[in-house]
């Protein structure tokens, strides 16, 4: 069991300014009973915050962030039914996996790797491997996936219409098979 396994709601706003990501984190924390997950610096000069709570909690969380530097928001993500390897893929953390296809999809969007992420895994029967966002990637971010070779495909399919009618998709390809080798370098960048 992970220390997520309780967590179903994620929030997260992606700002163009370090300086402006922290005056929309005091608001954000000021607003409603949050938890902060993360917030950080990334490259290129962005700043990412990723809460979780109550839907409400949340949403209202996101409302007051997005409104306190709204020509600072670069991209908003909410998902109120979170699928249960996402968070332990965005933290590196996935274990215990066997790889008969593997799907990797790269979006323009911090954000936009979670988003497909969570809608893949819920879309096929893979398990998310890696969430990179951002830092060493130029603003961009990538979810990497598992599983047979027929469920990586749907699976990589739904996360990349959801970047695609968003303009955020950069890239996805499917490795059917591939070399034992590869399996170490997944939880990677």
């Amino acid at each position: 069991m992970s220390n997520y396994d309780s967590m179903h709601v994620l929030g997260a706003l992606e700002l163009d300014s370090v300086a402006a990501g922290l005056m929309v984190l005091d608001t954000m924390v000021k607003e409603a009973p949050i938890a902060v997950l993360e917030a950080c610096t990334v490259c290129p000069g962005k700043y990412v915050i990723f809460i979780t709570g109550k839907e409400a909690a949340v949403e209202a969380s996101l409302r007051a962030g997005s409104a306190a530097q709204p020509g600072s928001a670069l991209d908003r993500l909410y998902i109120p039914h979170l699928h249960p390897d996402v968070w332990p893929a965005v933290r590196g953390e996935a274990r215990d996996y066997r790889i008969d296809a593997v799907g990797v999809i790269e979006s323009f969007s911090l954000l936009g790797a979670v988003e497909a992420g969570d809608a893949a895994a819920k879309a096929g029967d893979v398990r998310l491997i890696h969430i990179r966002w951002g830092n060493e990637m130029g603003g961009k971010s990538s979810v990497k996936m598992v599983g047979p070779i027929a469920e990586v495909q749907t699976a990589l399919d739904a996360g990349s219409d959801l970047l695609q009618k968003k303009e955020y998709l950069c890239n996805q390809v499917i490795v059917a098979r591939p070399h034992e080798d590869v399996g170490n370098y997944l939880a990677r960048g």
